[in-house]
């Protein structure tokens, strides 16, 4: 598969498409026009100038989430396989802060003799513990 980059029709904008999606339609990302993917080139897409596609033509087009360009199945499938090192890591920083803000309180009223805070900053540290054990879980999820 080849790919070009052409200019929007409406607004000059490049768009990089593939040669398997001749005779299918895009959308410009900078100018949210609907563009029809021929040989030459790009061609504006309106009401009256095509008939509309079969059912489940569109099926086969998904806006790329980062870029707004529209990839074709077998890129979508590319796409969905990649993994985000990312993910999961918020809610273990998160739950890791909480548990350490947890611990010290706790400690901190323990030794003063304050019951009820000390009880407090107790579920805040098993709270902090749960989101951390969550944010882990999916981290590994994702990775298994």
């Amino acid at each position: 598969m080849t790919t070009k980059r052409l200019p929007c029709p409406k607004c000059g904008t490049p768009l990089t498409v593939g040669d398997n999606l001749v005779g299918k339609r895009a959308r410009c990302a900078a100018c949210n026009s609907v563009v029809r993917i021929t040989e030459q080139g790009l061609a504006l897409q309106g009401p009256q100038e095509t008939p509309p596609d079969p059912p489940g033509a569109e099926a086969a087009l998904m806006e790329c989430p980062y870029c707004g360009e529209y990839l074709d199945e077998e890129l979508r499938k590319e796409a969905s396989d990649v993994k985000n090192p990312r993910r999961g890591k918020p809610a273990m920083l998160i739950g890791g802060a909480m548990s350490v803000v947890g611990l010290l309180l706790w400690i901190e009223r323990w030794s003063k003799g304050d019951q009820r805070l000390a009880s407090m900053a107790a579920i805040l540290l098993g709270a902090g513990l749960v989101v951390y054990a969550v944010g882990r879980f999916i981290h590994w999820w994702q990775w298994e």
